[in-house]
């Protein structure tokens, strides 16, 4: 979903939603321990990519400057 939407804040219910469906009760520490795990596969590769969290509004990636 990052992906596909670079630049834009994507909504931790979004992801949850997204994955699980409406009706689950999966709690929002999964999405952050997916993501953990992803920014630090991003640092492996030395990739020009950051994943950042917007306080109040969620996650978006970014190209590192």
């Amino acid at each position: 979903m990052l992906m596909q939407t670079p630049g834009t804040i994507i909504a931790t219910e979004r992801f949850i939603t997204h994955l699980w469906g409406w009706d689950t009760n999966v709690d929002t520490s999964v999405i952050w321990v997916h993501i953990s795990n992803l920014r630090k596969k991003i640092n492996a590769l030395n990739a020009p990519l950051e994943i950042r969290f917007v306080r109040g509004a969620g996650y978006l990636l970014e190209v590192r400057a």
